[in-house]
């Protein structure tokens, strides 16, 4: 990651660091041109004068690269970054519990430009699935809403972490899930989760009502309390 050590590099140095970059993930990946390139944050845009988006645009019109995206973290910067017209993708976090980029049809206007939505944090870290009195102290708010989303699952048959990734499939708006995985098991039980039916319009509504609008230091993992 040439973003590591920028802060010792002159201009030149990380454009071809970026360069280089791009070059060794092109041959460990074995292809030509990579798919996407997300930048990370969307402060990246701007480093050093937006001299890794200008450097990174020209791997697009040199073929290596077919688009850039970046990862959000607030529906500000989603905002910011659709104006970009070389922006033709946004990660950004949506669960059960977390609505922001949901409502107010942010989603709507990304797919209206053609901007591709990466979904992630379905899970919002596995707490979505954990049981309510296994939530550690320091999250100890979640455990109420927790309980009120895992007696839903039991009532609709369906398990939490089903329910959790079928609600974030259930919009056309998406059009990937990005979920963590370590072992070969729990991609095994991904997948079979994504074989499962979306939620049906209702359920989808319920959850909306449900659970909107949680506190922003509920759901958004990089303001929980160490």
């Amino acid at each position: 990651d040439p973003l590591q050590t920028a802060d010792s590099m002159s201009d030149g140095e990380l454009e071809q660091a970026a360069v280089r970059s791009i070059d060794r993930s092109l041959k460990n990946l074995r292809l030509e041109r990579l798919p996407l390139v997300l930048f990370h944050r969307p402060a990246h845009l701007s480093t050093r004068g937006g001299l890794l988006r200008a450097t990174l645009g020209r791997q697009v019109e040199a073929g290596k690269v077919a688009a850039l995206g970046v990862s959000v973290y607030a529906p500000v910067e989603a905002e910011a970054a659709l104006a970009m017209t070389d922006i033709e993708a946004l990660q950004l976090p949506t669960s059960v519990f977390d609505h922001r980029f949901l409502v107010g049809g942010l989603v709507d206007r990304a797919a209206a430009r053609g901007v591709t939505v990466f979904a992630r944090s379905a899970y919002l870290q596995g707490v979505v699935v954990t049981p309510p009195e296994a939530v550690p102290d320091r999250l100890s708010a979640l455990r109420e809403p927790i309980s009120r989303f895992h007696a839903l699952c039991a009532a609709w048959g369906r398990s939490p972490a089903d329910v959790a990734l079928a609600f974030v499939r259930s919009f056309a708006q998406i059009g990937c899930v990005v979920v963590g995985m370590e072992r070969a098991e729990q991609a095994r039980e991904n997948l079979a989760l994504f074989s499962m039916p979306p939620l049906e319009k209702a359920q989808r509504g319920q959850l909306l009502d449900l659970f909107a609008p949680l506190p922003e230091h509920l759901i958004n993992p990089s303001m929980w309390p160490e």
